[in-house]
């Protein structure tokens, strides 16, 4: 047992990056808007899937567990923000599918939650002094150049996320109804260390992924 202790903790110890970011960032941060562990997670997931078809990257706020500390960044870090293993799966939605799934995100009181959607290649605007289900006034697909195009009803879009997401995880039932895509399907933590390593120190995200007016 104290063997594998150690090798575990060699593990975890292992630092994979670094970055001096500040941002909003932690379990509250990534329930309200943007933060910087949902935007590194997101942006991980995008460029991973790019290569097989998808446009963008979409989790749930409530899946990122813990900040991702200024400094070196371990492995042990990455564990603990993304604490459940998720594997990551490429489906193909509706644009009319992804509108519900924002919905679905903003629903809960103060359109707030772990249900909010962190996202990358996708931006969007919530009022929440709308009701519940109406309150995505506009939502964007961003291009790898970053071009924005609103987001079509009648358009299909490759989308990475998690599994749990995809099976309708969270309350997620449109998700659920997603045609796979032919891809690997690599764990969440995984992919997100192969792009901390490929761009330490971690540049500035781009933020504004998700904007609030109305009552907040």
């Amino acid at each position: 047992m104290d063997s594998y202790a150690a090798a575990l903790e060699g593990s975890r110890s292992a630092v994979v990056g670094s970055h001096t970011l500040r941002l909003p960032d932690g379990m509250d941060a990534c329930r309200s808007g943007d933060c910087l562990g949902g935007m590194v997670t997101a942006d991980a997931m995008l460029e991973y899937a790019r290569p097989y078809g998808a446009v963008m990257a979409l989790c749930n706020g409530g899946g990122i567990r813990a900040a991702l500390p200024a400094g070196d960044i371990s492995r042990g870090h990455l564990l603990a923000m993304l604490p459940f293993g998720n594997t990551l799966v490429l489906r193909d939605y509706s644009g009319e599918q992804l509108r519900q799934a924002l919905e679905h995100g903003a629903g809960q009181e103060g359109a707030k939650g772990p249900r909010l959607l962190q996202a990358a290649g996708l931006r969007y605007v919530i009022d929440g002094s709308r009701p519940a289900g109406q309150r995505i006034v506009k939502a964007e697909v961003i291009d790898a150049q970053g071009k924005a195009v609103l987001l079509d009803p009648n358009m299909r879009y490759g989308v990475i996320l998690p599994d749990y997401m995809a099976r309708g995880g969270d309350g997620y039932a449109m998700l659920g109804g997603g045609q796979p895509l032919p891809s690997p399907e690599p764990l969440d933590v995984d992919i997100v260390e192969a792009y901390i390593r490929n761009h330490s120190p971690l540049p500035m995200p781009i933020t504004g992924r998700i904007t609030r007016t109305g009552l907040h």
